[in-house]
């Protein structure tokens, strides 16, 4: 799921339902292993994007891109996340608090510039306004298709569309933990990517995950006709030796007395400056 976050949501970003305190609705603690494969599709290639690995574990959620030492991690009983680039050994922490000020002034912003191009006049300027009034409230038609590799979400749009392949968690407390996860995570790549699609599109998928009581295996969404972006996920319904040793490794990390603990915004900087240089 991280890989989404820097790979390809510096590209489409308003992929990852409105979800209120996170503290209040943590799930039961759950294990599970999720592997995602990120790929970018046009007409004429398909390109390998980014890899990560997503652990699950005693209520937090451990996301991370071993090619970049990207390490996220979510802690829902606390209300936030930590960053941690393990090859700068920069780290730094955020609150949801800070994450819905931050969105809202995205939003704001956003908003300002849609007066902006409706005062203009200009005719051209309205298909532009209707594009970015969709991020406010995105609107799908929505269906369930049954296939051979199980329930499949079609959520389209003129704008945006999605097809997830689904499949039915062991329990309902891991489809809320990774769905949880989700909500908040798309949040964070918003703040961290100034500029990009507001979190609602992805946020709507969520909800018709939850609605459906599925979790999702293949997620499909973008421009079919110009560029789409696939994010496999191969999901393990326990942690292994080795999984567990990571956590272990992780939070070890995260205590050394060499990591320089450094603002939000100057770790913003950072993964703006490393995604530019993974494009």
């Amino acid at each position: 799921m991280t890989s989404i976050r820097f790979a390809a949501l510096a590209m489409f970003t308003g992929i990852l339902a409105g979800t209120g305190l996170v503290s209040g609705q943590a799930a039961v603690a759950q294990d599970f292993h999720v592997d995602t494969n990120v790929e970018a599709i046009t007409p004429r290639e398909t390109k390998q994007m980014s890899q990560s690995v997503t652990l699950f574990h005693a209520g937090k959620t451990y996301d991370f891109i071993q090619d970049m030492g990207e390490l996220v991690v979510f802690d829902p009983a606390h209300d936030q996340f930590t960053l941690l680039n393990t090859q700068q050994r920069r780290a730094t922490h955020v609150h949801i608090d800070e994450i819905n000020r931050m969105e809202q002034m995205g939003r704001q912003a956003l908003a300002a510039h849609v007066k902006t191009l409706r005062a203009s006049g200009k005719p051209e300027a309205q298909e532009l306004v209707d594009a970015l009034l969709f991020q406010f409230h995105p609107q799908f038609q929505q269906k369930i298709i049954q296939t051979d590799r199980g329930p499949l979400i079609d959520l389209n749009s003129n704008y945006f569309h999605y097809q997830v392949l689904g499949a039915t968690p062991p329990t309902p407390a891991h489809g809320t933990a990774y769905l949880n996860y989700a909500d908040w995570i798309i949040r964070l790549n918003y703040v961290l990517n100034p500029g990009k699609t507001l979190p609602e599109q992805r946020i709507k998928l969520d909800a018709a995950l939850r609605q459906a009581q599925l979790i999702p295996v293949e997620v499909t969404f973008g421009d079919p006709n110009s560029l789409q972006v696939r994010a496999r996920h191969r999901i393990y319904w326990d942690l292994s030796d080795r999984d567990r040793e990571l956590i272990r490794q992780w939070d070890s990390f995260l205590m050394r007395s060499d990591l320089k603990q450094v603002s939000f915004q100057d770790y913003q900087r950072s993964v703006l400056a490393s995604v530019a240089h993974h494009k």
